[in-house]
């Protein structure tokens, strides 16, 4: 349905505006002339027309510091200029100055009432200031007679304070220039109804119907109305007639289904339901919203994946067709599934970083993603994204997979070098310490450690790596026995955490309590980590 203007108009306007196209000039005598680019009011001197559209040309390009200096000047040069005063309320509005806006627009609407009407009115409306605003739009309105706008604006007006009168009659107002047409008759039959006049509701529908009885929206609409006011046999009539003359007509069936439900009929709700979403009298818009108004039907009566399954078969090249099945096999686990119909949304979409994002993300999900779809995601998302942080964290995993840890370190280090997201910092640094340990660079290992516990203090990873590191290193042993100390309190049954602890006592000359707590690392040890956890072991009871 047509929707009113003055959504349009409620809408808080920047300083970007079409005026640095078209600006409207009202002349000394008070007629309005038009001037652009290529035409130009002779009644103003050439050095205000070269600054008013410097000043817009300044705002197009975003220096709105210029812009407002050149405006303010064109001020001082004429001061009554509807289009310079409307073109500094722009400005006071984007920089949230409301009270001076409002007063440039209510100057540039005293001047030119004809044509700065839309955003004086917006002002007002927005602080509640309905009779003011009321006013503005009436006078526009009789200003612009063949311009329905300041009519559908005052329409709004007049439903926020509740006069359905005045609405009724500014909606007659409308239909004599426009005609009677669905936006008026979608207006009035609401307004009727918050009247408490049904019959007066369905009149107004009737009244469009007798021009456009095709309209299967309104028909359907009408025994809504029926149906919402207690006249089920009426409304049930109205729903298989319509069904009669179409049988594909979505909006009755759409109802139909409600009506179902409500008389705990799921299956057939869910049946009513498949052929409208399958008609081809609805948008793919209007298809997904009743899909999900009506999901949890689908689900009860076992038809929502072959549902979902037909949406994405007749839009294919839609990923709002898909992701809604996308959505439905990752509700279920079916990974498998998932990664199939994401393959073919990214075959169609190779260029939406966001698809090439779920992707990774769904892999992660399913133990069972091979090395080689990780690998595909990976380079499709890096080649579309290489200064992105979280492709450069993928890209250094795939890096350290395939062992080419040179290139990995250098893509790692200028990474966190650049501003991004702060979920990949730590991981990154770990994976830079995990190599710097390999190597044996204990100072690029430290570094990266400390920048890796400024992220998360706490990381008991971390805190035993470098602890290890401190310890087998000559490094500080009072430092890593607290680092390692932390570590066990947060996991006190990890043997790896145990292991460094109880060595680091050993090389402090604790004795006794490195026995106790290697003896705790080997009772808790799995067999990867038994080899170092045994030598530990025998050198401290010996």
């Amino acid at each position: 349905m047509r929707r009113t203007g003055y959504i349009v108009l409620l809408i808080v306007l920047t300083m970007l505006t079409a005026s640095c196209q078209t600006v409207r000039h009202a002349s000394p005598k008070g007629d309005v002339t038009t001037a652009s680019a290529s035409t130009t009011s002779s009644a103003y001197s050439p050095q205000f027309l070269y600054s008013f559209y410097a000043a817009h040309n300044a705002l197009s390009l975003g220096e709105y510091d210029k812009g407002m200096a050149l405006l303010l000047f064109c001020k001082t040069i004429e001061p009554t200029d509807a289009a310079t005063l409307q073109s500094l309320g722009y400005m006071w509005q984007a920089l949230q100055v409301p009270q001076e806006a409002e007063d440039y627009y209510r100057r540039a609407f005293e001047r030119d009432s004809k044509s700065y009407w839309a955003n004086y009115s917006a002002l007002l409306y927005g602080k509640k200031d309905y009779a003011a605003t009321a006013e503005v739009l009436k006078k526009a309105a009789n200003l612009n007679p063949q311009d329905t706008s300041p009519l559908e604006a005052l329409l709004e007006v007049y439903k926020a304070t509740d006069d359905s009168k005045k609405a009724l009659q500014v909606l007659d107002k409308i239909e004599s220039v426009d005609g009677i047409n669905r936006y008026t008759t979608a207006e009035r039959y609401r307004l009727y109804l918050t009247m408490g006049q049904v019959n007066k509701a369905i009149q107004s529908i009737d009244r469009y119907l007798q021009d456009n009885p095709d309209d299967m929206q309104f028909r359907a609409l009408k025994a809504d109305i029926y149906m919402r006011s207690g006249k089920e046999k009426e409304a049930l009539t109205q729903y298989f007639q319509c069904l009669a003359d179409n049988p594909e007509n979505p909006y009755a069936l759409v109802s139909l289904a409600g009506y179902c439900i409500k008389n705990n009929d799921p299956q057939r709700a869910a049946e009513y339901m498949k052929r409208a979403v399958l008609s081809d009298e609805l948008s793919l818009d209007e298809k997904i919203r009743y899909y999900n108004f009506y999901a949890e039907t689908f689900r009860k009566t076992g038809v929502e994946e072959q549902v979902l399954r037909i949406l994405a078969e007749e839009f294919p090249l839609e990923t709002e067709a898909c992701q809604p099945l996308l959505n439905y096999y990752l509700r279920n686990t079916d990974y498998t599934a998932a990664k199939e119909v994401m393959r073919s949304m990214l075959d169609i979409h190779p260029d939406d970083g966001a698809l090439w994002k779920q992707a990774i993300q769904i892999l992660s999900l399913d133990t069972a993603s091979s090395n080689e779809e990780f690998m595909h995601v990976i380079e499709g998302g890096y080649a579309l994204a290489p200064d992105d942080m979280e492709w450069r964290y993928w890209q250094c995993r795939l890096l350290m997979v395939e062992n080419r840890l040179d290139s990995m370190v250098v893509l790692a280090e200028q990474t966190l070098l650049q501003e991004g997201d702060a979920r990949y910092r730590l991981p990154l640094c770990i994976m830079l310490g995990d190599v710097y340990m390999l190597w044996e660079k204990t100072d690029d290992l430290y570094r990266v450690y400390d920048r890796a516990l400024q992220i998360d203090p706490q990381n008991a990873y971390v805190l035993n790596n470098y602890a290890y590191t401190l310890a087998t290193h000559g490094g500080d042993l009072r430092k890593a026995e607290r680092m390692s100390q932390k570590t066990i309190e947060q996991e006190p049954d990890n043997a790896t955490y145990l292991d460094t602890y109880a060595w680091i006592l050993y090389l402090q000359g604790q004795n006794m309590l490195a026995k106790f707590y290697i003896q705790k690392a080997k009772d808790n040890m799995n067999p990867l980590e038994s080899e170092e956890i045994e030598e530990h072991y025998k050198i401290i009871n010996n």
